[in-house]
Formats: structure tokens, sequence, C-alpha cells
């Protein structure tokens, strides 16, 4: 009778055991979404700066000094910002992911309007981004409702 009981715990364990690993498993590929979705946001927002210190340094004969320190303040503001999401990802990815979306968005659109070469320019690269953001958004919705239910 015994060694019945002593074959029983095991399987019941096990079963919590592959439910655990099953749990931790789907996390972790929905972090790794994340993950990529934060490096996302992070090389937007120091691209955008790289590409525009490109530009005024390129210009800086051109333009006056006032234009030049209001676009470079901008563009710090719009890195501090995009840094900033990267890193509250790491406490709320889904707020922090759509909104970093929205806002890489805006500001192409924003761009556009100011110079409609814009639209083309970069294409691929605001492809990837916006892909990247998605899938990351959609691995974080997962991950979001996957802790809400292991938290129940």
């Amino acid at each position: 009778m015994e060694e019945k009981v002593q074959q029983e715990s095991p399987k019941e364990l096990s079963i919590f055991d592959e439910d655990d690993k099953l749990l931790e498993h789907d996390r972790e590929i929905y972090r790794a979404g994340v993950g990529k979705a934060r490096k996302a946001l992070f090389f937007v927002g120091a691209m955008m700066f790289a590409a525009d210190l490109i530009m005024l340094w390129s210009q800086r004969s051109q333009q006056d000094d006032v234009y030049l320190y209001s676009i470079l303040g901008a563009d710090v503001i719009i890195l501090a910002v995009f840094v900033g999401l990267g890193i509250w990802t790491r406490r709320k990815p889904y707020t922090a992911i759509l909104t970093g979306l929205i806002f890489f968005c805006v500001i192409q659109i924003l761009a556009m309007i100011g110079d409609p070469t814009n639209i083309y320019k970069g294409l691929l690269v605001k492809g990837i981004v916006i892909v990247t953001l998605i899938s990351g958004l959609k691995k974080a919705r997962a991950l979001q409702q996957l802790e809400r239910r292991f938290v129940e």
C-alpha cells in the first residue's frame, strides 16, 4: 500500500511541474518579444537623434544658432522619451510599447507633413520598427494576460 502512495505522488508532482515549466516557457517567449520591442524603442530614439545630428552638422553654416539649438533640444527630448519608454517596458510593457508606437507614428506623420519626401525616406527601417513594435505589443498583451491568470 505504501508503494502505491509513493508512486502516485511523483505523478502528481510531475503534472504540476510540467504546467509550471510550460507556463515559464510561455513567459520567456513573451518576454523575448517584449525585449525586441524594448530594443526597438532604444534604437528608434538613438537613430532619430543621430540622423538629426548629422543633418544639423551638414547644415550648420546655412541655419542660425537658434534653429539649430531648438532642433537639438527637441531631439534630446525625443531621445529621452524613447529611452524612458524602453526602461518602462520592464514594469508596464504593454503600455510602454503602445505609447512608443503612437509616439513614433505621430513623429513620422509630423515629419511627412513638414517634408513630403519623408514618406519614402527610410521606409524599410520605419516598416521594421513598426512591425517589431506591433509584434512586441502582442507579446506584451499575452504576457499581461498570462500573469493575470497566474496571479488569480
